[in-house]
């Protein structure tokens, strides 16, 4: 068996009681709560990513109320956070950004905070460090990715099913967009 390490999304801060019954479910998990959410770091035992994660999902969404809405681990990251990891320099890095250095395509931001400094996807810059600059980067399994985009999902059509219950004329015209494929 293998440690993995990642960490659940909340859907919602949790109560004090909330984070009594999760560490009587676990012991390999973390739980940090605030304003409006929460996350839970694990360090799980299991065959491999699938089996650490969904284990991890099932065990917080058995404390009554809890839903686990993504799973990750550190993927924002900043300039020098990349220069860090990929082990060049933060000018290296902002030409690579701005397509001034290095082959072009880098990933774009994927968010920009109100001050300006802009963060990008790690496990998307890695995957573009080790492609496009032959250079030796380790990035988030792509397992993490999937359960992250599965859970992401899942909640969203949970959303959706919502809204088609509170309006008869989306229900109708909308309803059979959610309605299994054959």
């Amino acid at each position: 068996m293998n440690t993995y390490e990642f960490t659940l999304r909340v859907d919602r801060e949790v109560t004090e009681d909330e984070v009594e019954a999760l560490y009587g479910v676990f012991d390999d998990g973390s739980v940090t709560s605030g304003p409006g959410s929460a996350e839970i770091e694990f360090a799980r035992e299991a065959p491999g990513w699938a089996e650490a994660i969904g284990s991890a999902v099932r065990d917080v969404e058995s404390v009554p109320g809890l839903v686990v809405t993504g799973a990750g681990q550190e993927d924002l990251v900043s300039i020098p956070d990349i220069a860090r990891r990929a082990q060049r320099s933060r000018e290296a890095v902002r030409l690579w950004a701005a397509g001034k250095r290095g082959p072009g395509g880098s990933p774009a931001a994927d968010w920009q905070s109100p001050g300006g400094e802009r963060f990008w996807s790690w496990t998307k810059v890695a995957r573009w460090i080790r492609e496009n600059l032959n250079l030796a980067v380790e990035g988030a399994p792509e397992e993490i990715r999937w359960a992250d985009e599965i859970l992401r999902a899942r909640q969203a059509v949970a959303d959706a099913h919502r809204i088609l219950d509170q309006d008869e004329g989306m229900r109708r015209q909308f309803g059979p967009l959610l309605a299994p494929s054959s």
